[in-house]
């Protein structure tokens, strides 16, 4: 159910555009009369799930407390994110940017976006890596057939730049020859000269280096 809720919400403008002749000017009128009727269809949904706001309680074991990430069916709720690290003393100022950027309605989208706190480590590669930090989780629902994850990450990854964030790895990563590509990457990790030295004494034939992993670590922005 959760699924069609929301592919109806993400969709309803293209395919209303498409069935009356996918005018430009008439999509444009669409577009803008749906960022104006989204966030309130999207209250009286939300309203249907959560009735009178009233908090959901939970818990379990450790390994199985994420709901988001272990329950919800990749099939019927398909996710895809970005996940920026930023140090948490950055995290008022942060607030307020994200607050200023989803004023406007092209960048909030109808999907949501998470925001949590991770303690500091002593891993080299880690976004975490000497620093305590707020986490910034921007999701991008996986049957959206209008731009790409790409696309919607792209002003996120600019926007948040200016506070150093380190990307989650197994994330959506900015394009590696990207102004926060592999050159911005490297500047934000003190040991990443170290960790590449490593790998390769680990994996001389390179045989864990995959050209996914060989575009993010070592292509360098023109």
């Amino acid at each position: 159910m959760v699924y069609y809720i929301y592919t109806f919400v993400d969709n309803w403008p293209i395919w209303l555009a498409e069935k009356l002749g996918n005018d430009p000017v008439l999509r444009a009128g669409i577009e803008l009369f749906a960022q104006k009727v989204d966030p309130k269809l999207m209250k009286v949904i939300l309203e249907e799930f959560e009735p009178n706001n009233q908090p959901q309680n939970f818990q379990d074991i450790w390994w199985n407390g994420l709901p988001m990430d272990n329950q919800a069916d990749d099939k019927w709720l398909p996710v895809w994110f970005t996940e920026l690290w930023i140090p948490i003393d950055q995290s008022k100022a942060v607030m307020n940017d994200l607050k200023a950027f989803f004023n406007n309605p092209v960048n909030a989208g109808n999907f949501s976006t998470e925001i949590y706190a991770a303690g500091g480590n002593n891993f080299w590669l880690s976004p975490a890596y000497k620093q305590d930090v707020i986490r910034i989780d921007v999701y991008w629902f996986g049957n959206d057939q209008d731009g790409t994850p790409e696309e919607y990450y792209k002003p996120f990854w600019e926007e948040l730049s200016k506070y150093n964030f380190r990307p989650h790895w197994a994330k959506y990563l900015p394009a590696a020859d990207s102004e926060q590509g592999v050159t911005y990457l490297k500047s934000q990790y003190p040991m990443w000269d170290s960790w590449l030295k490593l790998r390769e004494q680990m994996d001389p034939l390179n045989l864990f280096l995959t050209d996914y992993w060989k575009t993010h670590l070592f292509v360098q922005a023109e």
